[in-house]
């Protein structure tokens, strides 16, 4: 099955809750006795899933370090950028660069500089990576790099076809192909839901406020961000049937 979730926020115990309602699976989740039996493989390939994690995957919530290490582990979890990563990046490598320069972590005043620019959402997350040893960092960087070089996603299932993006698309115009929009135009301005901006295809946005922390469907739109990390639960849609969970 191909579900979709997005605006998880650092909320590391609801991202583990998610992957444990789903049952998901991958290669991983082969047993070390069975790695050698020819039928267990096939079994497990055949029931994997695949999740798109729509952005926003960082936040305040204090596991965003060991929500990004889990996801880089699997080869069946695609990530879109969302202005939480696409905000943190540069940042972040410059963290490392300094760290790996001088050993050591940059004097308060410049941490304080660093968080102040970024907001308080996004200070533990520096909090967590600087306590990382270098591998640990450059794989972490390096992730986001991966991640940020995908601004939108464009899947088809039964039949119908998707657009995934984090926030929405600013300056839309039906006729110009995704690829001629910048990401900022994808992590920036929230889709308007009383806006049908295809016909053919369904808009599948986070970062877009949900009425009583629902997924809402109108307009050919589909905004998954239920307030995961901020008090709300996160929201699970499944791309095959329409079908909504939540934890």
């Amino acid at each position: 099955m191909f579900y979709a979730i997005s605006g998880i926020n650092g909320d590391y115990e609801a991202y583990k809750r998610a992957l444990a309602k789903l049952k998901f699976q991958n290669l991983d989740d082969i047993k070390e006795e069975d790695i050698m039996n020819e039928d267990a493989v096939i079994n497990t390939l055949e029931g994997e899933d695949v999740l798109y994690v729509v952005g926003n995957i960082i936040g305040a919530g204090g596991g965003s370090i060991k929500i990004l290490q889990d996801m880089m582990s699997r080869d069946n979890i695609i990530a879109v950028v969302g202005g939480n990563e696409y905000k943190i990046t540069q940042s972040l490598k410059a963290l490392d660069d300094h760290i790996r320069n001088t050993g050591s972590v940059p004097p308060q005043a410049i941490m304080d500089r660093i968080t102040s620019m970024l907001g308080d959402e996004l200070k533990g997350v520096i909090d967590e990576f600087v306590e990382l040893d270098d591998d640990e960092r450059e794989d972490i960087v390096d992730y986001l790099d991966e991640i940020s070089e995908e601004a939108f996603l464009e899947v088809m299932m039964a039949r119908k076809k998707f657009v995934l993006v984090n926030a929405g698309i600013k300056g839309f115009k039906a006729d110009k192909v995704l690829d001629d929009y910048g990401i900022e135009d994808f992590v920036t301005e929230p889709a308007d839901l009383d806006k049908t901006y295809y016909k053919d295809r369904t808009l599948v946005v986070g970062c877009v406020p949900t009425p009583e922390g629902k997924i809402v469907k109108q307009n050919n739109n589909v905004a998954i961000d239920c307030g995961c990390g901020k008090g709300g639960q996160l929201g699970i849609y499944c791309l095959n049937n329409g079908k909504e969970m939540y934890v």
